[in-house]
């Protein structure tokens, strides 16, 4: 992975990324907690193989109420947004776990022009944004662990009915699709994305 820096809003803002050039397909990471989860499981690397330019920005969010874009998932959303515009990036897929997921959602509803897909890993509950959920027109994959139990599933199961044309899939035997079915993962992953 390399390094940059590019001005938003006034504020150096971090990034790593992995690009070849002529490459037409982009997927920005979103990670607001700054966990690493990405790097963990080598998803650049990974991703990139398969002629996809893969961005991950520092959320400047942490660092408290004097980034613009603290307090909530439509802040995070627009500095996600900010990034794209910042970096001319086209045909951008979006991908998130957890609350990242979240944020990929309100992602694609407020701005979606900017983007060409979503994948949601484990997304947290939309609770105060179900209503809007129909806004998403762009393809979705929504990936659950089955192990995490049933309320977990149907979660995963009320997205899929929400958003229409998303596909759903349930990792049986899986608390967290991302550490404990890494290859599963991404070989579903890959088929979902690598595909034109």
């Amino acid at each position: 992975m390399e390094s940059g820096e590019i001005l938003i809003s006034g504020s150096k803002i971090l990034y790593s990324y992995t690009a070849k050039a002529g490459i037409k397909k982009n997927l920005v990471l979103i990670d607001i907690n700054g966990e690493g989860i990405w790097n963990d499981i080598r998803a650049p690397d990974r991703i990139v193989q398969w002629n996809v330019n893969v961005y991950m920005p520092v959320f400047p969010g942490n660092e408290g109420e004097n980034s613009k874009y603290h307090g909530s998932i439509d802040t995070a959303s627009e500095f996600y947004y900010d990034f794209v515009q910042a970096m001319k990036l086209k045909n951008v897929m979006l991908m998130g776990e957890g609350i990242n997921a979240d944020v990929a959602l309100k992602c694609s509803m407020n701005h979606p022009e900017k983007y060409s897909n979503v994948i949601v890993v484990d997304g947290t509950g939309y609770e105060g944004y179900a209503e809007e959920l129909y806004r998403v027109q762009k393809p979705v994959l929504l990936v659950w662990g089955g192990a995490r139990g049933y309320r977990e599933t149907m979660i995963g199961q009320s997205y899929h009915d929400l958003i229409a044309g998303s596909v759903f899939k349930v990792f049986d035997g899986s608390k967290r699709p991302l550490k404990d079915s890494t290859d599963r993962f991404f070989s579903m992953l890959r088929n979902y994305i690598a595909i034109d």
